[in-house]
């Protein structure tokens, strides 16, 4: 009764990594011995796992292993070496064409996950994606046994008192929007910053923008958002960079409204933590973000920066539409907190047994 799992980055207030922590709370709960083996580990969570290359150590036929899958590693390699009973937990790879001539890097990495995402279905004796969208990229790639299980979203996590030295930093009467994702152009910052500047020279000049979301592996990207918003002469967009769970907590309590123009995601977190705060999303239909919104929110098929900013305005102008959109999406949190992850996690380990 062993299942484990293992995965490049173990990182604090990542999707993944939450994921991970939360699936050991279940595997554990269910009777199974679990530990979690990551290739970087956090600072502030170098008590809850060990190094990967120690999996040696406890490698057995008779395991469970559990690949969480989003990127390239060495330990892919590794996968394929031992005996244990391989799941693949896939959270999507941003294609590699989104990276050409911003970072070699993770052009290189991304292109590299691909070919190895591709390997390792020989590998996989069953595989398990956070989304339709994400499972329908592993039916394609010719993955047998593929089962959706949501991501396991800790939104608790957000329930705690807001950092006090950035809450008075974004104290302000603007009204103001945000994002929350890395700087990585398939985020589309670019297309967030023109219908701010539209919104703010003609709609509304009291407004403000916050992209919060790290920027270690696309420089080039970060430049050019930053030289876009001087050649707009747009002033007051703010990038933040990585931050804690505290001053998330206090950028979302200052948000007025959630603006998200990607046009590749898996899933996509930022939207639920967003309702979790009364923060009207709008979103761009592409990837997983339908599916995620589950008919909550406003969902757009245009990136139209005037029609963007119109809409946004309505949200500002008109409590009731601002309401009826808050209200939908209390309803679909309310969904996914009503999911029996626990039960559908139990009913997926059965079908391997059987």
């Amino acid at each position: 009764m062993i299942i484990h799992q293992i995965l490049p980055n173990l990182s604090y207030g990542d999707a993944i990594g939450d994921d991970t922590l939360a699936l050991r709370s279940i595997f554990r709960s269910l009777g199974y011995e679990s530990r979690i083996f990551a290739g970087v580990i956090h600072r502030k969570l170098h008590d809850e796992a060990n190094d990967w290359s120690h999996y040696r150590y406890v490698s057995d036929p008779s395991n469970i292993l559990v690949y969480h899958f989003s990127v390239g590693s060495e330990i892919t390699d590794y996968i394929m070496s031992i005996p244990d009973r391989v799941i693949i937990v896939f959270h999507n790879i941003t294609p590699a064409h989104w990276f050409f001539g911003n970072s070699p890097h993770m052009t290189e990495v991304a292109s590299e996950g691909m070919a190895e995402l591709r390997t390792l279905k020989t590998r996989a004796m069953t595989s398990w994606a956070d989304s339709e969208y994400n499972a329908s990229i592993l039916r394609e790639l010719g993955y047998k046994n593929v089962h959706v299980l949501p991501i396991i979203v800790e939104l608790n996590r957000l329930n705690r008192t807001p950092d006090a030295v950035f809450s008075r930093q974004w104290n302000s009467t603007q009204f103001t929007w945000s994002f929350i994702g890395r700087l990585s152009p398939n985020k589309c910052h670019q297309d967030i910053i023109r219908a701010f500047a539209f919104f703010k020279r003609y709609l509304h000049p009291h407004s403000r923008l916050i992209f919060i979301g790290e920027n270690r592996n696309c420089w080039r990207y970060t430049q050019a958002m930053q030289k876009l918003v001087r050649t707009l002469r747009t002033g007051d967009v703010h990038f933040t960079g990585m931050i804690d769970d505290s001053e998330l907590v206090a950028a979302y309590m200052a948000s007025d409204v959630f603006v998200c123009m990607s046009e590749h995601e898996g899933f996509c977190v930022p939207l639920l933590e967003a309702m979790h705060f009364d923060v009207p999303v709008i979103a761009y239909d592409a990837g997983a973000i339908r599916e995620t919104l589950g008919g909550a929110g406003l969902l757009l098929r245009s990136k139209h920066p005037a029609e963007i900013a119109e809409l946004v305005d309505v949200i500002r102008t008109n409590p009731l539409f601002r309401e009826a959109i808050i209200r939908g999406q209390r309803d679909r949190l309310n969904q996914f907190h009503s999911l029996d992850l626990t039960g559908r996690v139990q009913e997926l380990l059965a079908g391997i047994d059987s």
